[in-house]
């Protein structure tokens, strides 16, 4: 059994897809779940948002799961843009596994994500002068991965070079620009290095280890299942999706101002929910978004939004029961399978890097596709 460890559900879908395309039954547990007997098995701590020590803990006692269930070996999964707790949860797994050091590569380098002279670029942009830095939990507002990782720079990172072959111990950074420098560090994981990044350093490991992917057909992507799309981001991407859909003559149902800010009358959100539902009697497609707020949304905020959004996406999954739910962002589906009661969660599909379709375990509900904010919907979900 292969496992990783994800600290938001968009990313443990993500890997869990990758390894679907490579042959593997695949499942993504909630962090408390035992682990299954899948041959690929993917933890949602859903720790991106915590507290450092919150995180640190949550992710060191998913290690301990699974050295005692003896997985073959262990992936720490961490955002592409280094958001959220990377080195102490980083820090807590190796605490568990007791390996020599830690190899992290979180670039994408087919996704425009590099890192050289220790600095991240998105399509050759550094990092903070990106749509990252109006991040509403983690701004990014540096290009330096040492500051990204360790702003008060207590620990000891050291940035690789491409080409080298003998990693130090503790914690060291894989630089990359191409695939074939993902796939040069994927040749140096040994069993007594922890690898963590992205998926594409992923992939690269399970290519380095003799699989190979499968041959896709349509059979994730029918054209004619009646689709919610849940937009719990507030990005410039997601702004830009849903005009795209009202071109196309799709319902689009944005949050008014007043709702953004809490301050409109429970009858009104009702109200706004009843209209979604009504929508989805009549159309194939339906979008719900949170849209622009004014102000720079907090945490707090972030929340009470999207269990607004995701209380109309049940409610139209209750009443209208459309076979496929797009959701974008990992927060937004996590507080969607919340409200579902679902827990553990199987690979149906993977329509693109990042774009996976999965279903409750024991098959029932409908499809639930999910992707990140800031990746784009693959023009077949679109047609």
């Amino acid at each position: 059994m292969i496992a990783v460890i994800a600290d938001d559900l968009s990313g443990a879908t993500e890997l869990a897809g990758v390894g679907w395309r490579f042959g593997l039954e695949a499942e993504i547990l909630h962090w408390t779940e035992p682990v299954s007997a899948a041959h690929l098995v993917v933890y949602n701590t859903d720790s991106r948002l915590s507290q450092v020590r919150a995180a640190a803990r949550c992710a060191g006692r998913v290690a301990l799961k699974l050295r005692r269930a003896k997985a073959a070996w262990v992936y720490k999964k961490v955002d592409s843009v280094l958001r959220g707790n990377v080195v102490a949860e980083i820090e807590a797994i190796c605490f568990r596994l007791k390996p020599r050091g830690c190899l992290l590569a979180p670039a994408n380098p087919q996704a425009g994500r590099t890192i050289r002279q220790g600095r991240y670029f998105i399509h050759g942009v550094p990092l903070h002068q990106t749509d990252f830095c109006r991040d509403p939990a983690h701004p990014r507002r540096s290009c330096k991965v040492s500051q990204l990782l360790d702003p008060a720079g207590e620990r000891t990172i050291r940035l690789l070079e491409p080409g080298v072959r003998e990693l130090p111990p503790g914690l060291s950074v894989g630089q990359a620009t191409t695939i074939a420098d993902l796939r040069h560090w994927a040749r140096q994981v040994t069993p007594e290095i922890l690898p963590a990044g992205g998926a594409e350093f992923f992939r690269a490991i399970l290519q380095a280890r003799g699989l190979a992917p499968r041959k896709l057909d349509s059979a994730g992507s029918l054209k004619t299942r009646r689709t919610l799309f849940v937009c719990g981001s507030t990005s410039d991407r997601s702004m830009e999706f849903m005009e795209g859909c009202r071109k196309r003559s799709w319902p689009v149902f944005l949050m008014s101002p007043e709702v953004i800010a809490g301050a409109a009358p429970p009858a009104v959100q009702r109200e706004w929910v009843r209209t979604v539902c009504a929508a989805m009697g009549r159309h194939r497609q339906v979008v719900v978004g949170i849209g622009r707020p004014v102000l720079p949304c907090q945490r707090v905020g972030c929340r009470r939004l999207g269990s607004l959004l995701v209380e109309a996406a049940q409610a139209a999954l209750s009443k209208q029961a459309p076979e496929r739910v797009c959701v974008e962002g990992g927060a937004t589906a996590v507080l969607l399978l919340e409200r579902l009661g679902i827990t553990r969660l199987r690979v149906e599909h993977d329509f693109a890097m990042g774009v996976t379709a999965v279903r409750a375990a024991d098959g029932a509900g409908p499809q639930i596709v999910v992707k990140p904010g800031s990746y784009e919907w693959p023009a077949g979900l679109l047609e």
